[in-house]
């Protein structure tokens, strides 16, 4: 009788184990949809504002100089659209580089050139990027248009 009863138990424990190994494992599978459903949301996103943004960028264009200090930055527009803003990353000659996202005060017009002289630390190499406003007020920066000059201070 005694063995009889250990037997039951046994089998209960086995059962109740499986149960618990399916739920983990049903609960991990959950857990791993969701996570790259979002993954597969946010890359697909991205994707479409970079090919959008691309589309904006082709009539694009700027003209950088630098002075003989490395330290001003004038900056044309000789592009088809407003430039909204400069994403300007300097390299400095010891030390991190640093970024400025410069906002003039009226977008840079393409008409005649208009142009923007922008103060930054001396430095050895400066990355000068054009950034847009979409129709949705977002800024877009045209990373294609990126243009980069070295200095030698």
């Amino acid at each position: 009788m005694k063995f009889a009863k250990m037997i039951n138990r046994r089998g209960a424990g086995d059962i109740i184990g499986w149960i618990l190994l399916i739920g983990f494992g049903v609960a991990l599978a959950t857990s791993v949809f969701i996570w790259m459903k979002g993954q597969t949301e946010e890359m697909t996103e991205s994707t479409v504002n970079y090919v959008e943004g691309e589309m904006v960028c082709e009539d694009v264009a700027i003209n950088v100089a630098v002075n003989e200090m490395c330290n001003e930055l004038t900056i044309v527009n000789k592009g088809k659209f407003n430039i909204d803003a400069l994403n300007i990353i300097y390299y400095p000659a010891a030390g991190e580089p640093g970024s400025k996202l410069e906002n003039p005060a009226t977008p840079l017009k393409p008409i005649a050139g208009e142009k923007i002289t922008v103060s930054v630390p001396q430095s050895v190499k400066f990355e000068v990027t054009p950034v847009l406003k979409t129709d949705e007020n977002k800024l877009n920066g045209c990373k294609n248009k990126k243009e980069v000059i070295s200095c030698t201070v």
